[in-house]
């Protein structure tokens, strides 16, 4: 992903849902962007 060449950090997670995660898996999607927006 040449967009992220110059980010610091990067982590992936796969989650098993296709491609609307936030259609599919809501509540995992929720909690995973809950866990990033609260790390120091």
């Amino acid at each position: 992903m040449p967009e992220l060449a110059e980010a610091e950090r990067v982590d992936f997670v796969d989650i098993d849902s296709g491609h609307w995660p936030m259609i599919s898996k809501p509540v995992e999607l929720a909690r995973l962007l809950a866990a990033v927006a609260t790390e120091d």
